[in-house]
Formats: C-alpha cells, structure tokens, sequence
C-alpha cells in the first residue's frame, strides 16, 4: 500500500480550507484620506473600485458622527449620490467566494431618508442587499427574496451586519446595533453562488439642496473577513500534528 506522508495531508488540509475563498483581512477609513481612497486604491483585499456617475456624488474620509449619527469611527469612509439623483457605487472585490468557517463583517450609519442607500452582496450578479430607501425604516432585499422589514427605524443609527456560510447555497444573516453583539436580526437567505463582493451605493436624492445633501449619504468602516473558529482549530491541529511528526522523525534517526 502506497504511504501517504503526514505532512502532504496537512498541506492539503490547509489548501482545501484557503482554496477560492475571501481573502483575510480588514479595510478601516483610518487607513485612508480624502485624497488616497480613490478608483484603484488598494484595501486588504482586491482593492477599491469606485464609480461616481457625476452630478456632483462625492465619496471622501470623515467623521461618522455627521447629523448626530452614532458614530461607527471618526475616520470612516462616505459616499452620497449627487443631488440631481445620481448614483455613486463602490466596489470592495473580497478575493475569492465566501467558503466554509468564514465570514464577512462590517459597519454602517444612516441620516435622513430622501434617496436610496444600500449594501449589496454580489457574485457574478446581484445576490442579497440591505436597502434604506424612502422610510426610516431598513429592509433586506434580494431575487427571489420577499422584502423583509429588519427595523423600523435607523435615522441616525449604527448597525453591524454580519454574513456567515453555512453551507453550499446559504448563507447566514446577523444585524444587531453597534456594539452590541447580540444580534437583534437574524435569518437564513439561499443563494445561487456564495458572495465575493460587496457593493455600497447612495442615489436617487430629490432634495436639491446642496445643504442637505450629506445628510442622505451612507457611512460604513471596519470591512472584515475572517475564518471562523473551527477554521482556526484546523489549523491548529493542523500545525500540531506537523510538530509532532517532525519530533518523532528525529526521535527515530
């Protein structure tokens, strides 16, 4: 029978958890200005992509306390459409797909309701979002996903989303009020493929005034992927077993 070295089962242990998924790691406003988060910066994913239709939508790095909102970082990053109603989207690729033991997180204030703000999960087209869009109140919006009210009233509120696998074609949904980490929103969505991008996008305003207009933009902060604990507890046995297979081969010479 043909032996199977230990450590080429490790390294395929490991490969299987790593293949095709999101990339590690966490983009922060901090990391950024004004003048360095534009179209093409890099994060610690597959960088930013940014697309400003015009008529004057502006995205820039400010204090997420604007209009009273409850802070989610002094330096946070902001977009808001333009106030003929156009549409600024920002694009943060993650990498790879959302694989098992791993999750997307992230944070998100709101003001004034005139437009639409939203938080689009993608993957080769759009899978589910979370929509602020002409009430107070925010849904949970997708194809093939009846509109599910999450809360009635986010004027000035911070909320945390949290995005879970939980297997091949769900994916798990927790929202809870910033820094509280019980979730007061949970649910189950299907989906065609696992996410691989996140899209933030603010448009459609009708009031005209300049003065008014940061008010209807969208702040978010502290975009983070990371591998569950299981996944961690993986690796670590995994890196275990290689220590103990290297102590025994020298035990033996």
């Amino acid at each position: 029978m043909k032996k199977i070295l230990l450590p080429t089962v490790i390294l395929g242990l490991c490969a299987a958890v790593s293949h095709a998924q999101v990339l590690i790691g966490s983009s922060s406003g901090s990391q950024y200005t004004t003048a360095t988060w534009t179209n093409g910066a890099p994060n610690a994913f597959n960088g930013w992509f940014i697309n400003n239709n015009g008529g004057g939508a502006l995205n820039n790095i400010s204090d997420s306390t604007q209009n009273g909102r409850t802070s989610i970082g002094a330096q946070s990053f902001f977009i808001v459409g333009g106030t003929n109603g156009s549409f600024i989207d920002v694009f943060a690729p993650l990498g790879g797909l959302l694989g098992a033991g791993q999750s997307i997180s992230l944070n998100a204030n709101y003001s004034w309701n005139s437009g639409t703000r939203g938080i689009e999960f993608t993957s080769g087209g759009s899978l589910f979002r979370f929509e602020h869009s002409g009430t107070d109140a925010l849904f949970l919006k997708g194809t093939g996903i009846a509109d599910t009210q999450i809360s009635a009233d986010v004027v000035k509120q911070a909320l945390t989303y949290n995005i879970s696998y939980s297997n091949a074609t769900t994916v798990g949904i927790g929202v809870s009020l910033f820094g509280n980490p019980t979730p007061f929103f949970t649910t189950n969505v299907t989906v065609a493929n696992m996410p691989n991008e996140v899209k933030f996008y603010v448009g459609g305003i009708t009031d005209t005034s300049s003065a008014n207009q940061n008010n209807y933009g969208l702040y978010f902060n502290n975009l983070t992927t990371v591998p569950e604990p299981s996944t961690y507890a993986l690796l670590a046995m995994s890196a275990a077993g290689l220590a103990g297979y290297a102590a025994r081969r020298r035990a033996r010479k």
